[in-house]
């Protein structure tokens, strides 16, 4: 299932009111295959900018720029809040987990983690890649903490989560955009 139209539909009927709405999906069915999501219909969200561009102009618009981005931070943080309760208040529901997290997916994230950063240094080249490399065992050294972290809660996350992901309105922010990370495979997301 396409993450975008099974967490817009999950988060409407959980009742999130910092999405937009979804009203139904469209969905190719071929002869010998899974449906695939061909689209989805979501309520119009009017949007000035989205939350990384509202940030960097509030930080560059002294003296009470920095402020309203305090502020929208703890807002953003609010919004964050309410969609991770929402995303665990169905756990019974296919794909939506709430329970606490196995040491086998401890162990899994812990390794998952140190694969990402190799690629990420494996990515860099000259003095970007030396600078990384630097910092790498102090970095790495927290991933322990994952493997031992005590009774760590597992719940569907939003997959992609940044400033750019949230649109600036007249009312405040918007959570938008569920389908996870692109570069990784459909199941993973």
């Amino acid at each position: 299932i396409n993450p975008e139209v099974e967490v817009t539909e999950f988060l409407t009927e959980a009742g999130f009111s910092h999405a937009p709405l979804g009203a139904g999906a469209i969905h190719y069915l071929a002869d010998d295959a899974e449906p695939a999501a061909a689209g989805i219909v979501q309520s119009l969200v009017p949007a000035r900018s989205d939350a990384w561009a509202w940030m960097l102009d509030r930080l560059n618009a002294p003296p009470q720029g920095p402020v309203e981005a305090l502020a929208g931070a703890a807002e953003i943080g609010g919004i964050t809040a309410e969609l991770h309760a929402a995303l665990q208040s169905n756990p019974e529901r296919p794909g939506f987990p709430s329970r606490v997290a196995t040491a086998g997916e401890l162990a899994t994230w812990r390794s998952g983690a140190a694969s990402q950063l190799e690629a990420a240094i494996a990515a860099l080249e000259g003095q970007d890649r030396a600078r990384l490399a630097a910092v790498a065992r102090r970095v790495a050294v927290h991933f322990d903490a994952i493997a031992e972290a005590p009774s760590p809660w597992i719940s569907r996350i939003h997959g992609d989560y940044h400033l750019g992901q949230l649109l600036t309105t007249d009312a405040g922010f918007v959570v938008t955009d569920f389908e996870g990370e692109p570069a990784r495979p459909l199941a993973e997301r």
